[in-house]
């Protein structure tokens, strides 16, 4: 088995992971966590936790499609949430729901968990997964 480490140009140059990573044969994607941050790596603190949902969730898919891999590819992913609570939760949707809607996604086996805080104190949301492709 050999595994390829795949970073995406529209996307910050990662220090210390990949963007995703392939592993032949059988083709297992796994998307490192995706914040809400521009190309220079900076996470918008003015940003609610819908903005950074949709932000961070387009950072996912430019991750994926950096691969090869398409988004009907997707079978998991994880969305961290800074202070999760029904509050939270409901912005945090509206955001996932706007982009998935936008780039056609169906939902995929999904893991939604509260934390206290994530390594850039600016993010509230990361999101992570992996996808299967057949070659």
């Amino acid at each position: 088995m050999s595994l390829t480490h795949v970073n995406s140009e529209k996307l910050v140059k990662p220090f210390g992971y990949s963007h995703a990573v392939v592993a032949d044969p059988g083709q297992l994607v796994f998307i490192a966590g995706q914040v809400a941050s521009d190309i220079s790596g900076r996470v918008d603190a003015e940003m609610g936790y819908a903005e950074q949902a949709a932000t961070a969730l387009q950072n996912f898919i430019h991750a994926l499609e950096a691969t090869g891999a398409a988004l009907e590819d997707l079978a998991q992913m994880t969305i961290y949430v800074v202070g999760l609570n029904a509050e939270t939760g409901d912005e945090m949707f509206k955001g996932i729901a706007a982009t998935s809607k936008a780039a056609g996604m169906k939902p995929s086996a999904s893991v939604i968990t509260g934390v206290s805080s994530l390594m850039d104190p600016a993010a509230l949301i990361e999101i992570s997964g992996i996808a299967v492709t057949s070659s």
